[in-house]
């Protein structure tokens, strides 16, 4: 009876072995398959786990355009008397008196490709570090739409409007000294530095460094 009873519980163990053995192969190929196919899935959400390349961060940056970010307005007025000479020497009753309201505008900022060639990735330790070029002047003139002219018109010397350019030789550039005075490339790269860091860390999990 017991030989029976041995050989009969050898039997049944044999019997859910050959049914364990692919089960539990099958179990861990599986796992293997599920945590492969959810790797791939927190991969696609979360691009910013994967290092970053040079050419294509540039590419986004530069959509962008040119860094113009700070504007200076500036308003002010000339006082000029002008009179007639011949020869040198002023002419009697020709003195014209004129007063000149104007308003300017200043577009200082950064060019994006000279800026973006001190731009430095390193995926290792996830750190993007930019060095600034030097600031630009994008634009600096006076409106000359918005001018307001005020003198007496004396009729032996007549304000020619056609001829007001002379009397705005160097405020642009003074204008431009005020500004510069008044912080106006500080501004600019505040600026500008917050713009190019928001875009970044909204994207990708790098720390950004400005040199």
């Amino acid at each position: 009876m017991k030989k029976k009873i041995k050989l009969r519980f050898k039997s049944f163990w044999k019997s859910r072995k050959s049914i364990l053995i692919p089960f539990v192969v099958g179990f861990v190929l599986g796992g293997l398959l599920i945590s492969g196919v959810l790797r791939s899935a927190i991969s696609a959400m979360f691009p910013q786990n994967e290092s970053i390349n040079r050419a294509n961060l540039i590419s986004e940056l530069k959509d962008i355009d040119e860094w113009s970010t700070c504007e200076y307005f500036y308003t002010d007025y000339i006082n000029e008397e002008d009179t007639k000479s011949l020869f040198g020497i002023n002419i009697p009753l020709t003195t014209n008196e004129v007063e000149i309201i104007y308003s300017g505008k200043i577009n200082a900022g950064y060019s994006v490709d000279e800026t973006l060639k001190n731009l430095v990735i390193d995926n290792q330790n996830k750190t993007i570090r930019i060095r600034f070029s030097e600031p630009k002047v994008f634009d600096n003139y006076i409106k000359l739409d918005d001018l307001k002219i005020d003198g007496d018109n004396n009729i032996l010397n007549p304000i020619d409007v056609g001829d007001l350019n002379k009397y705005f030789e160097g405020v642009e550039q003074d204008e431009l000294a005020k500004a510069e005075k008044m912080g106006l490339y500080d501004q600019a790269k505040e600026h500008a530095q917050k713009l190019i860091k928001h875009m970044i860390t909204n994207t990708y999990d790098y720390k950004v460094v400005f040199e």
